[in-house]
C-alpha cells in the first residue's frame, strides 16, 4: 500500500541519489525500486513518482523479500510490476532467485 506522499518526499528529499535502483513506468508512475542509499545502507522501499505532476507520491514497502541490488525490473506498462530478484543486503548476499509481481492499483504481491 502505498504511504503518505508526505513521508516519501521527506525521506527522497533526505537521501537524493539511489545507486543501482530499479526503475519501471506504469502509466504515469514511475516506480524506483529499492537500490542503495551508500555502500554500507540499503533502500528499503518503491518510491512513486507522477510524472505528470513531477510530485513524488509516497513510497510501498514490500512485503516478500526481494534483492536491493542487480535486480530485473519490467511492467505491462498499465497495471503490473515484474522484479526477478537479485541480491539482498549490502553486500550483495545471497542472490535471491525469486520473481515477484505487483499489482499497482490494488497494491497486492
Amino acid at each position: 500500500t502505498l504511504s503518505s506522499s508526505s513521508a516519501a518526499s521527506d525521506v527522497y528529499k533526505r537521501q537524493a541519489a539511489l545507486y543501482d535502483a530499479g526503475g519501471v513506468q506504469v502509466g504515469r508512475h514511475l516506480y524506483v525500486v529499492l537500490g542503495y542509499r551508500q555502500i554500507s545502507e540499503v533502500n528499503e522501499r518503491i518510491f512513486v513518482l507522477d510524472l505528470v505532476q513531477g510530485k513524488w507520491l509516497g513510497s510501498i514497502t514490500p512485503r516478500l523479500r526481494i534483492g536491493h541490488s542487480h535486480t530485473g525490473v519490467c511492467s505491462d506498462g498499465s497495471r503490473f510490476i515484474y522484479i526477478a530478484s537479485g541480491q539482498y543486503g549490502p553486500h550483495c548476499c545471497p542472490a535471491i532467485p525469486d520473481c515477484v509481481s505487483f499489482e499497482t492499483r490494488s497494491g497486492q504481491w
